[in-house]
């Protein structure tokens, strides 16, 4: 296509405030033969240079880092500020819980956010829908915490929904055969029960430390809204059920579920199963004047999973995950991965410096080990 040389040296004291510009993608040397112009091609790129130093020339900023749930206000302390210094709360979100989780020390921090945020609420129905510095350190944190309940979970009927790929829309407006509604609902609601029973009867497996901040959150909703009686469900499922499994359902690859993009189809389906998982989520902890719908053809679904029964269930579930004290409680025991990707490596032994000395190798970083391979999935984490 084309190339562009740019040398960054000479860019010099710009890079480090960003260097935005257009540059013309000029043909290589050897090909600049006159060709038939074909149109053109606008590409936006980003390039990082990140340095690491060792581990012992960030200790003074760890540990002012790893301060912060004890500074009073919360407000002024260093986690704190360094999300106010970011456009993105992602950007300081994702560092931050991977410095107090292997501190053993996340559960203070988010309590502490949590408590802050909550104290700023008038209505107990918005807790937590914005996109704070907390909420966006609990959605990282139940990502690495949870990723492996994630997948005992969901794993086994996701993996059946992408096998059999069975019809699920139940939208007329949406459907070229009206004949087949009954069918496709009939197949919606098998799915959605199947993940609905996996999902409330797995409380007993969920990581003690998501229980801890769980019980965290809710015991702080409860301290400020004590005439509240459904904010003590409604905290929780605003995490685990909003921002943790109906997202994963929604793009199970990007919470590692599945290696292969759903077609159309499976997507739309999965859309609904989300739609309906949220809505469960939210029904427990809602007020009884608000419908938890807002599509006439979902109605049919949600008369089906929003009796009674279910809604106990739900509640029963989210009262296990938030007790700080349940027995049997299943801890960490599966390494949590805090980093991983492709590096070079440097061959041992080696004394000549040169390319056939250096590797493309896949590694893995977690909170016990640091291990690489050929290839992701040649070694056990």
């Amino acid at each position: 296509m084309g190339e562009l040389r740019l040398k960054l040296v000479d860019l010099g004291s710009e890079l480090l405030n960003g260097h935005d510009a257009w540059y013309f993608l000029q043909p290589r040397e050897e090909a600049r033969v006159a060709k038939p112009a074909l149109g053109a091609l606008r590409l936006n790129i980003w390039y990082y240079r990140d340095h690491v130093f060792s581990s012992h020339k960030y200790n003074q900023l760890r540990n002012v880092l790893l301060d912060s749930p004890a500074v009073n206000p919360i407000t002024s302390s260093a986690a704190y500020i360094l999300g106010e210094c970011v456009s993105n709360k992602v950007d300081a979100a994702q560092p931050l819980v991977r410095v107090f989780f292997q501190a053993n020390k996340i559960v203070p921090l988010i309590n502490k956010l949590a408590d802050n945020e909550i104290s700023k609420v008038q209505d107990a129905i918005t807790l937590f829908r914005g996109t704070s510095l907390v909420s966006k350190c609990m959605d990282e944190f139940m990502k690495i915490a949870g990723l492996h309940y994630l997948h005992d979970t969901l794993k086994p009927i996701l993996d059946e929904i992408f096998t059999e790929r069975k019809p699920c829309e139940i939208d007329p407006l949406k459907l070229k055969d009206i004949e087949q509604l009954d069918g496709n609902i009939a197949n919606l609601k098998r799915y959605v029960q199947k993940i609905f029973n996996a999902i409330v009867n797995s409380a007993l497996v969920c990581p003690n430390v998501m229980c801890q901040v769980f019980c965290g959150l809710k015991q702080a909703a409860v301290r400020h809204f004590p005439d509240s009686k459904e904010v003590r469900y409604l905290v929780v499922s605003g995490f685990i059920f909003l921002r943790f499994f109906a997202p994963a359902l929604m793009g199970p690859k990007q919470f590692e579920l599945t290696t292969e993009a759903p077609d159309a189809q499976t997507a739309r389906t999965l859309v609904l199963i989300s739609k309906t998982i949220q809505s469960i989520g939210n029904v427990v902890g809602a007020r009884k004047s608000q419908h938890p719908y807002k599509e006439r053809y979902m109605m049919e679904i949600h008369r089906e999973f929003m009796d009674s029964s279910n809604i106990e269930a739900v509640r029963n579930y989210l009262d296990v995950i938030s007790s700080a004290s349940r027995q049997h409680a299943k801890g960490i025991e599966t390494p949590i991965v805090l980093k991983e990707g492709f590096m070079i490596k440097r061959a041992r032994g080696m004394k000549k410096f040169g390319l056939k000395n250096f590797k493309k190798r896949f590694f893995c970083l977690t909170n016990e080990s640091f291990t690489y391979a050929k290839k992701k999935g040649e070694y056990k984490y």
